[in-house]
């Protein structure tokens, strides 16, 4: 049978760790440099994870690691902590996700020419069918109107910076996780659901509003700020709250609505 893929992307790997990616990349290679020096017979830095690349939403090809499972594990070694709990949990989910996959998987080789080719082109309009309908579902299903409800609780694109720390402060609360990891974790949720990198966009605006304004004002600038003047991650950022507050068992899937 042909073999699946055994390895995740670095870059997802650090979404689960709550990681920036070029800190990741910083651990890894640090880690490398040490497991170089590494002479047992059986291993081999293959086992842990494999230089890579992708290209960006500009067309740059940019560094990254394919990470084994065995990678993470050792990973995982490396945070304490309840970030640490988190990650295990999360790859160990992932790679049990795709080994549930190659188990159900039909060996190409065993089907005709015309059923590859047939096979091929299905696989890749159900990818682009599922992705179409998750985008219908972030973006248009949560504004379902909730009628009747009781204690209905009103996400609300006009007051949204209200809520959404309302909803961050109650996380930080039931939770007893500091405002910022989940900030970070509502940022890096926004950037990889909608492919916006909210530190250039800040760099950007300061850098933009330095001839304008006072040096005070400008350091006061934030990402808040910069998703104000977006109306689409506006929108993201309640879709996202939301989901987080789904998440933690902060509210219930029928407490959530979003107002226009």
């Amino acid at each position: 049978m042909n073999e699946l893929q055994t390895t995740i992307s670095s870059r997802e790997v650090a979404t689960m760790m709550e990681k920036r990616h070029d800190h990741l990349l910083r651990d890894i290679e640090k880690h490398t440099t040490i497991l170089e020096k590494v002479t047992e017979p059986n291993f081999g830095l293959s086992d842990l994870w494999i230089l890579s690349s992708y290209k960006d939403k500009t067309g740059r090809n940019l560094k990254e690691y394919q990470v084994t499972k065995k990678g993470c594990e050792f990973l995982a070694h490396k945070t304490t902590g309840e970030k640490g709990d988190l990650f295990t949990i999360r790859y160990m989910d992932k790679f049990e996700e795709m080994e549930l996959v190659q188990q159900q998987t039909i060996d190409m080789t065993e089907l005709s020419p015309s059923l590859q080719t047939f096979k091929q082109i299905f696989d890749t309009m159900v990818e682009q069918e599922i992705k179409q309908k998750q985008m219908e579902k972030d973006i248009e299903g949560i504004k379902t109107s909730l009628d009747g409800i009781q204690n209905l609780i009103s996400l609300s694109k006009d007051n949204w910076r209200h809520d959404v720390k309302d909803i961050i402060n109650k996380i930080a609360y039931k939770t007893g996780t500091k405002h910022k990891v989940i900030w970070d974790e509502v940022y890096n949720e926004l950037q990889t659901r909608f492919g916006v990198n909210l530190n250039t966009r800040l760099k950007n605006r300061k850098n933009n509003a330095i001839n304008g304004m006072s040096k005070s004002k400008v350091e006061k600038i934030n990402k808040l700020d910069i998703i104000d003047e977006d109306k689409s991650l506006v929108e993201g950022l309640l879709i996202v709250t939301k989901d987080l507050a789904l998440k933690y068992n902060i509210y219930q899937e029928n407490e959530l609505v979003i107002n226009d």
